[in-house]
């Protein structure tokens, strides 16, 4: 009786298999297809990876070879540096290569004192790579670069992105110490309030000590 009721269940099974043939073929066919395409797709990827950072690496011992050259020797280095990273900009943009050379091209033209094309680049960094590590240094720098150029409102827009949205930054204590230091030249109260900040969010930073020492002038100068 029971080999019976396996024998009926196994009719049943290849009747239904026969029925559906033409569907179950077609449906193994674009599965194999699918899985063929995600194959050459990830290896595509990795090969994209590859050459992502081989023209990393060939960037970074441009830009050491510059940064260990005489003032003179700098020179012949510019257009090499600059053409190396409009390579990696065009061809792997939204890559490690690419957020690493953006932080390396903003400290470029930094030492070079080209503060619009380094704030540029800082800029860029910390808009399309928010999450990366990089951002909050690429933050500090750019406000950084807005003091040398005198725009100390731009500066203090990014050095409050540093303590609001990477709080957990070691660079947040230094950021609003800044914050505080720049509002000095405005408001009092408003630097008043950076420190008290600062000594509220971060009590063991040693920029907490600098901040007590401020609070302590401006109160005595008012």
């Amino acid at each position: 009786m029971e080999n019976q009721e396996k024998l009926g269940l196994g009719t049943h099974i290849a009747q239904w298999i026969q029925k559906r043939k033409k569907i179950l073929l077609s449906t193994f066919a674009i599965l194999i297809v699918v899985l063929a395409v995600l194959g050459i797709l990830s290896s595509l990827a990795s090969a994209k990876s590859r050459k992502a950072a081989e023209s990393l690496v060939e960037f970074e011992e441009l830009y050491t070879q510059w940064n260990n050259a005489t003032t003179e020797e700098r020179e012949g280095f510019i257009e090499k540096i600059v053409t190396a990273f409009d390579e990696i900009e065009t061809e792997y943009s939204g890559t490690y290569a690419h957020q690493r050379g953006l932080f390396m091209m903003g400290d470029f033209y930094f030492t070079n004192e080209d503060w619009e094309n380094s704030l540029d680049k800082y800029l860029a960094l910390a808009g399309s790579y928010s999450e990366s590590y990089l951002a909050p240094v690429a933050l500090y720098n750019a406000a950084a670069a807005c003091e040398e150029l005198g725009d100390n409102e731009r500066a203090l827009e990014n050095y409050r992105r540093i303590s609001d949205e990477y709080s957990e930054s070691a660079l947040a204590p230094r950021s609003l110490f800044s914050v505080g230091r720049l509002e000095e030249q405005i408001s009092a109260d408003q630097a008043l309030s950076a420190y008290n900040e600062l000594i509220e969010s971060y009590p063991q930073s040693n920029w907490t000590k600098l901040a007590r020492s401020r609070i302590i002038e401006l109160n005595i100068s008012k």
